[in-house]
């Protein structure tokens, strides 16, 4: 039998033994707890405002956290607790194309990156 356990990570299964002697049957069971990597993140939206644009995906089964990538002249990377599905950049320049990438991560390993890249033309306030 496999059934999820999402509080563990991952999935259980159970395996039942049996074994017989002179002495009668016996029986036993075993769980053991396997913990796979996590899906990819999909990105549903991207909000664009006048200075800063937020990236938005949906939540993943089984992450525990998420390594955000964000490919620009200062390279960052991040680090993002489950509970957070979107991450607002800042302080973008302008005629600048940014590259995020998502990436989904539990105990057991990452997902594959989920990749958007966007250009930024917006103009420098005056």
């Amino acid at each position: 039998t496999i059934t999820a356990n999402p509080a563990l990570n991952g999935l259980v299964l159970e395996c039942r033994d049996y074994a017989s002697s002179i002495l009668g049957t016996s029986s036993g069971t075993k769980f053991i707890n396997i913990i796979v990597p996590p899906s990819s993140p999909r990105i549903t939206s991207l909000i664009f405002t006048s200075n800063h644009f937020t990236v938005v995906w949906t939540p993943v089964p089984m992450a525990t956290t998420y390594n955000i990538s964000i490919n620009d002249s200062a390279g960052r990377t991040t680090s993002l607790p489950e509970a957070v599905n979107s991450i607002t950049l800042t302080g973008l320049e302008t005629n600048t194309s940014y590259t995020i990438s998502v990436v989904a991560i539990n105990c057991a390993g990452a997902s594959n990156a989920t990749h958007i890249t966007v250009y930024s033309t917006l103009f420098p306030a005056v």
